[in-house]
Order: structure tokens, then C-alpha cells, then sequence
């Protein structure tokens, strides 16, 4: 199953511009939860996943972005679907999708 996970960077590259402090003494940002999206497209049909346990920070004195998705969280609609996903993602093995920017 082919899958194009994205997160919206610019959306939170403006987030975090407005909410940086004046005075820059604020070096990281944490979510404790979040929302994450994924377009897939198979033979015969596309659909769209996402889960709202997304989970991150930011550090800005390092540059350092750092967010993961527990992949059992991950809902397409379909049950059948979402378990032929979690099968297919060996998701016993690998139960988190991490997405990190340096």
C-alpha cells in the first residue's frame, strides 16, 4: 500500500511565528495532541486517514522538528481497511510514525 503522509508546515510555520515571543527567551514548543492526515491512492480508489493523536515539539535553539503518531490511532472509516493497514505497516513492530526535520 503506497501512502503520502504530509503535515502542513506552512500553516505551522505561521502558527509559530505569531506565538514567539518578542524577547526569543522561549526555545521550544510542545503538543500533547494534535492532528495528523494521509492521502492514499490503491487501484481502484484513494482515501484519507487521519488520527487527532498527534504528539511533538519544536526546538528552536537547535532546529529540531519532532513529531509522531501512534499508527494504531490511524483511522481511514473503514474498519476492515484500517486493519489490512495496520497489517500491511507491521504495526506490532512498528507502532509509531515519526516525522523529524533538523
Amino acid at each position: 500500500m503506497k501512502t503520502n503522509s504530509h503535515i502542513p508546515f506552512g500553516l505551522l510555520t505561521v502558527l509559530l511565528a505569531f506565538s514567539i515571543p518578542m524577547s526569543g527567551t522561549a526555545q521550544s514548543y510542545m503538543t500533547k495532541s494534535g492532528h495528523v492526515e494521509f492521502d492514499s491512492s490503491v487501484p481502484l480508489h484513494s482515501f484519507t486517514g487521519l488520527s487527532d493523536h498527534l504528539v511533538g515539539k519544536i526546538t528552536l535553539r537547535d532546529s529540531i522538528v519532532d513529531f509522531y503518531v501512534d499508527v494504531h490511532t490511524l483511522e481511514t472509516g473503514i474498519g476492515k481497511r484500517d486493519n489490512d493497514m495496520l497489517r500491511t505497516l507491521e504495526a506490532d513492530k512498528y507502532p509509531f510514525a515519526e516525522f523529524y526535520g533538523k
